[in-house]
């Protein structure tokens, strides 16, 4: 079951906005050794930049994974385990949020992983996200295939951010801790528990709700696609994003998709996630 952590805003008033940050693939509030993870430091560093109260929600604990099956990966979620696990934490995430006293508006931050999840916490409709930054979600289209070509993708990123690094790549994460903390849930068994949500195109579905205006149609929401992903062709993509825009275009919502020169791994960097988050906040701010 996924945990939450509430990052405090330096300067909090009762108009601070919160934002809700889920982990990326493997992604922890700490590490197996007790310091601060990738998700901690994320959260910590947007709370402070931005002056905001972020809640981090670790999207999977080594409770989730402590059934396993023959090749030490764990049984795979059905879509109806994995929707009841994120009402549940919507519900956290509401309670958090009340025994916090009045706050400003929610928003949301969701990259790769943390992305198909901040959507799914945004399909509940349990919480009014007013501003949505997402940067390369998966479930993006569904496939018929095995787990092994879904390892496989995250394979060939590994193999595009090496070359990357080989060549000096601009993207780096230049703040923060990389990766070499051990988080509590390895990114196999991350993606063993969520191999059947991962292959759907649940994303594609609420993205196409919020351009649409079906789903919280008030919000601003911005999304960025990277030409070097995993999750599905540059051609999909493209077409993927016409598509949203047009759909936004013609239903009036804040919406706006598109691809960008930024690899899948640049949200490693914490300014850089930070960066995109003021983006979209200062876009819903100039909308108003």
């Amino acid at each position: 079951m996924s945990s939450l952590e509430f990052h405090q805003a330096p300067n909090r008033t009762n108009e601070t906005p919160i934002i809700v940050m889920p982990s990326i693939l493997a992604g922890a509030e700490h590490g197996t050794d007790g310091k601060l993870g990738d998700l901690g430091q994320r959260a910590g560093w947007m709370a402070e930049a931005l002056n905001a109260n972020v809640i981090s929600v670790q999207r999977t604990t080594p409770d989730d994974t402590a059934q396993k099956r023959f090749n030490g990966l764990p049984k795979a979620l059905t879509t109806a385990e994995y929707v009841q696990g994120v009402n549940r934490t919507a519900q956290k995430i509401s309670d958090l949020l009340s025994r916090h006293g009045a706050m400003g508006e929610l928003h949301l931050f969701g990259a790769s992983a943390g992305g198909s999840y901040g959507l799914e916490l945004a399909r509940t409709e349990r919480l009014p996200f007013e501003a949505i930054a997402l940067f390369d979600p998966n479930a993006m289209r569904r496939l018929h295939t095995k787990f092994g070509a879904v390892a496989g993708w995250a394979g060939r990123l590994g193999v595009q951010r090496i070359l990357a690094s080989r060549r000096g790549d601009p993207f780096a994460n230049k703040n923060g801790l990389g990766y070499d903390l051990a988080p509590p849930v390895g990114p196999l068994q991350d993606m063993g528990l969520h191999e059947n949500i991962w292959k759907s195109n649940r994303s594609q579905g609420t993205l196409t709700e919020l351009a649409s205006g079906g789903l919280l149609p008030n919000a601003t929401t911005r999304l960025w696609i990277p030409k070097a992903t995993f999750t599905d062709s540059v051609a999909h993509h493209q077409a993927t994003v016409q598509r949203l825009n047009g759909l936004a275009e013609a239903s009036g919502t804040d919406f706006h998709a598109q691809i960008t020169e930024m690899p899948h791994w640049a949200t490693d960097d914490p300014a850089r996630t930070t960066k995109l988050m003021a983006e979209t906040l200062d876009a819903r701010h100039s909308s108003k």
